[in-house]
């Protein structure tokens, strides 16, 4: 037997149970019922071709029809304002500040009730990161370009470092919440009430989150909480709470924004890409035993969910996320076993 073969049998027994186990749950994941859809429309078409990696969006409450857009990692500390036709209305620089991973937007309000704008620099895909910052600023009066001022309060998690994309504010307390993006232990973490800037502050575990969370938001009147993912809005009992309801949102190629309008009555939701559009939905019915959404708007096209992007929910699909990282642990160490020999 050659050495080649001795190591791939010396692996051999695990790696196809993992194999087969990432089968029989896909034909599992395959056969699952999809979650219902949720009505949409086309809001507008992103047009601005620098805002080409959209990863946390939030309405305007002094704009009618505004949005607020920022982008990730491979990008500066920028705002952009976007209005209902989809053009740039204005571009925001937080000056100074450091755009690490800006992963998500979020409303919130002073110590006067006046409008403000979190960002979230929560984005840690090597999950490495000893903290994380959110950003504060106030919602700007005009839309002319400019600087905006900031402040920032520095988060850490109990246990370890966790990549994160969601950050949800709670309009009835102040408290915000980091809704962690894994396939396998994912969680909410709280903040403190009374936040000071510029403080440090660790963050509290309050409850499991879907698997590949990559936005959520809380309605204006503290009612609803939903999270998304790549495929489907997932209504929770409140953060950390348990899961109520399921439904399936238009295909995008990477959609990674959740948004509420200010009246509460429904959601935006866009992707990752150029010319890109912002579907408007309507907000899932806030009872739990109504799965059915309402029929106000018109259904946009749908070619069905993308198989690579489904998150059904469905037991299984964890069971073959765990044969999958199973599967390359063992392939890992077989590989670093040949480069040692």
């Amino acid at each position: 037997m050659s050495p080649g073969r001795a190591r791939l049998a010396r692996v051999g027994a695990p790696a196809v149970a993992a194999a087969a186990l990432c089968l029989a749950a896909s034909g599992t994941v395959a056969r699952a019922e999809q979650p219902p859809k949720l009505p949409s429309t086309v809001a507008f078409v992103v047009s601005d071709p620098s805002i080409d990696e959209a990863s946390g969006m939030t309405a305007s409450r002094l704009h009618e029809g505004v949005v607020y857009i920022v982008e990730d990692s491979r990008n500066g500390p920028t705002v952009f304002a976007v209005d209902r036709g989809g053009d740039t209305a204005a571009t925001f620089t937080l000056a100074g500040a450091i755009n690490v991973d800006w992963e998500a937007m979020a409303p919130g309000t002073d110590g006067q009730g006046n409008p403000t704008l979190w960002i979230g620099d929560i984005g840690d895909n090597d999950s490495e990161r000893a903290s994380i910052r959110l950003y504060r600023v106030d919602e700007p009066s005009e839309l002319v370009d400019g600087d905006l001022g900031w402040s920032k309060i520095d988060l850490t998690y109990p246990d370890r470092p966790h990549n994160a994309e969601a950050l949800l504010a709670d309009p009835t307390t102040g408290r915000l919440y980091v809704v962690t993006k894994e396939a396998l232990g994912a969680g909410v973490y709280a903040t403190p009430t009374d936040l000071e800037k510029g403080g440090e502050y660790e963050l509290t575990r309050v409850g499991d989150a879907p698997m590949f969370v990559t936005d959520g938001a809380i309605s204006p009147d503290g009612a609803q909480t939903v999270l998304r993912t790549y495929a489907n809005a997932v209504v929770t009992d409140g953060p950390g709470g348990s899961e109520v309801a399921r439904y399936r949102l238009p295909p995008q190629p990477q959609g990674e924004t959740l948004a509420f309008t200010p009246d509460g009555r429904r959601m935006l939701i866009g992707s990752e890409g150029t010319d890109q559009p912002v579907y408007l939905l309507d907000a899932p019915p806030v009872a739990a035993d109504d799965p059915t959404p309402s029929d106000s708007a018109t259904e946009s096209p749908d070619a069905g969910a993308d198989p690579a992007r489904s998150d059904s929910g469905n037991p299984a699909l964890a069971v073959g996320i765990a044969a999958v990282v199973l599967l390359s642990l063992i392939v890992g160490a077989v590989m670093a076993r040949r480069r040692r020999s």
